[in-house]
């Protein structure tokens, strides 16, 4: 991905490597720049770059036979074990606790997976390598400091472009 000023007027420098952004921010330093006037973010891709869509499915299908599982447990435990059983049905009573089971286990393994998968980026035809992930953003400059303080990320990788 390409950045440019058009896309973020406060970003003045796109990394790959954070090693390499944080000696870019040096050598703005050296240049005479306050190190107040510039901040690094990480960048993380977007969500429908992520495999958490795909890792949420396979945590909601496991969570919700785990869930079934520990509900027929708690099933037969009540209806063999309970000294007064509240539901005139055991069967009822087998249902309910393994749909309400499916249903918590499949919420909670799917919200698991899906936060584990969000910082997974999918496999693509694209050279991911060249994006950069680590921003470089300026405040309170004027458009001439802007323009040095690009050029002298620039000379130390930067690869955002006019």
């Amino acid at each position: 991905m390409t950045y440019t000023m058009d896309s973020n007027p406060n970003i003045v420098g796109a990394f790959g490597d954070q090693k390499i952004a944080e000696k870019a921010l040096e050598a703005l330093e050296h240049s005479g720049f306050p190190g107040e006037q510039f901040s690094l973010a990480l960048q993380t891709p977007p969500v429908t770059e992520t495999k958490a869509g795909k890792n949420a499915g396979k945590g909601a299908i496991a969570g919700a036979l785990c869930g079934a599982m520990i509900g027929f447990i708690l099933s037969y435990a009540k209806t063999n074990f309970a000294e007064t059983v509240t539901s005139d049905s055991p069967i009822r009573n087998l249902v309910g606790l393994v749909l309400i089971g499916s249903l918590i286990g499949a919420a909670a393994f799917g919200l698991m997976e899906a936060m584990t998968g969000v910082n997974v980026v999918k496999e693509s035809d694209e050279i991911s390598a060249l994006t950069p992930s680590f921003l470089v953003f300026a405040k309170d400059l004027q458009p001439e400091e802007v323009a040095k303080a690009k050029k002298i990320l620039m000379e130390h990788g930067s690869q955002i472009q006019e």
